[in-house]
Order: C-alpha cells, then sequence, then structure tokens
C-alpha cells in the first residue's frame, strides 16, 4: 500500500504545493520538532542524517544543535527540499541500502518515514551499520490506533470505509518496539498526547486530500472522491460553526534508540 515508490513520490510531490496545514494549529503552540529531538542531549559537532527528510521540516531544529556539525538529508523526492534549503547537503537514497560508510553518522532521525520501506528491518540493520558506536536514532512516529481518530471519523462518515491510520500500521508507536529492539540494545520510548483546533475548513479537508492516492480505493460503491470531500467539507464547517474550530487529537511518539 504505502509502500509502492510510485505512490509515495505522488503523495510527497504535493507537499510543496500545500498552503496552512493542520500542524499550525496545536493548542497550546509547541514545537514539536523541538520536544521530540530534545530526547537525548546534542553535541554541536555530530554529524547528523535525517532520513527521509521530505521537505526538510527538521532541517532548522537540527541545525540548531548542531551548528558546527554536519547536516544530510536522505530522501527519494528533493527537488524542492533542494530549493528551500540549498546550503544541506541532500543525497538522493534508499533507507534500505545508505549511501554511507559504517560507523559514520552520530544521529539518524527517522520521522513518519519507515511505514514506506517495504523491508523495514533492512532499513534499520543500515541505521545501526552507519551510526558510530553509541549513536543515536530518534524514530518519531505516531499511534496507529487512536492518532487523530476526529480524521478518521470524519472520511468514515463521509463515505469511507477504512481507517486513514491503518495505511500506515506497518511501524507505529505500537508496532515499533519489535522492529527496534531486534537491531538496538536500548530502546525507550516517549509519548505525547497534543491536540490541534484548527479554525479553518481547507487544512482539515487537505489532511485526507493529500492521502488521495492510497485512500481512494477504500471508498464505499458509488461515492466518488469529490463526493467524499464535499461531505466531510460540510460536516468540517458545521462543527467550526459550532464549536468555533475543529479538534483533532494527537498521540505521537519518539524511540531514543542505542
Amino acid at each position: 500500500m504505502w509502500t509502492d515508490r510510485d505512490l509515495v513520490v505522488e503523495r510527497y510531490s504535493r507537499s510543496a504545493e500545500r498552503g496552512r496545514t493542520i500542524y499550525e494549529f496545536r493548542t497550546p503552540a509547541r514545537d514539536w520538532a523541538a520536544v521530540a529531538l530534545d530526547r537525548i542531549d546534542w553535541h554541536p559537532d555530530w554529524v547528523v542524517v535525517d532520513a527521509g527528510c521530505g521537505l526538510g521540516g527538521y532541517f532548522p531544529s537540527l541545525r540548531r544543535r548542531v551548528p558546527t556539525g554536519t547536516l544530510i538529508g536522505v530522501d527519494l523526492v528533493l527537488a524542492d527540499t533542494r530549493c528551500r534549503f540549498p546550503d544541506v547537503p541532500l543525497t538522493f537514497g534508499d533507507v534500505q541500502a545508505l549511501p554511507m560508510r559504517a560507523d559514520s553518522v552520530d544521529v539518524i532521525v527517522c520521522a513518519h518515514m519507515l511505514y514506506h520501506v517495504p523491508n523495514v528491518p533492512a532499513a534499520l540493520r543500515e541505521f545501526r551499520r552507519v551510526l558510530r558506536p553509541g549513536g543515536h536514532l530518534l524514530a518519531i512516529y505516531d499511534s496507529v490506533i487512536d492518532d487523530q481518530r476526529e480524521l478518521d471519523e470524519l472520511f468514515i462518515s463521509s463515505g469511507g470505509t477504512f481507517s486513514l491510520n491503518w495505511l500506515t500500521n506497518t511501524f507505529s508507536i505500537e508496532s515499533g518496539s519489535d522492529y527496534l529492539e531486534s537491531v538496538f540494545e536500548n530502546v525507550a520510548l516517549f509519548v505525547d498526547s497534543p491536540a490541534m483546533l484548527v479554525p479553518l475548513i481547507d487544512p482539515v479537508i487537505d489532511e485526507i486530500d493529500c492521502l488521495r492516492p492510497v485512500a481512494e480505493p477504500h471508498l464505499a460503491p458509488g461515492v466518488t472522491w469529490p463526493d467524499m470531500l464535499a461531505r466531510a467539507s460540510a460536516q468540517v464547517a458545521e462543527i467550526i460553526a459550532q464549536d468555533g474550530a475543529f479538534r483533532i487529537s494527537e498521540h505521537k511518539g519518539v524511540f531514543s534508540c542505542r
């Protein structure tokens, strides 16, 4: 499902075009990247790899933590990332075969990416291979059970037949420990439950719409994708009119591994 490379490229190639997102509306406001990254003590000279860096959302926070170190981004879709962060070295690569020598990296950050990987154990062995002795892996993921459950409910009540969370169930807070403990000696999980109060319709609908490549096959018979989005928009508009915002609950986690 989400491990098909063409679908992954299609989904994330649209990210640069998105306007405001639901993640701008965490209440109270918080820098989730900082919360996640501060699970370890940083050294300013470290070599850090953001594996599956996407558009570089973690780059500013990482650069603040390694101001004199080396920050490298690895991904399969990098054109827009190069425009946004011309000073960060970027490598086109597959995490199942990282283009880096053994024992060369101090920290690997891996956020919301392993559920796109056909062979998760192979990717984790690669992380272990390139990390120096004592190096850290920070794996940042969500709960497959109840993260953003309001979007699941919205999708299903608007014509969907499938939990959106289960699109990423190959690696989550619930399943991650078994994968990680087979490769790393020390695995600790930090969990957090922020919430977003979104006062606008478009960011909510866009969050569902960006999953179209894999979610559309799970519509009820006779329901088209535009039908579903229209129904969802009407529901969100009604909730915002009544409550002032559409609430989205989160259940997030950070695995710190050595």
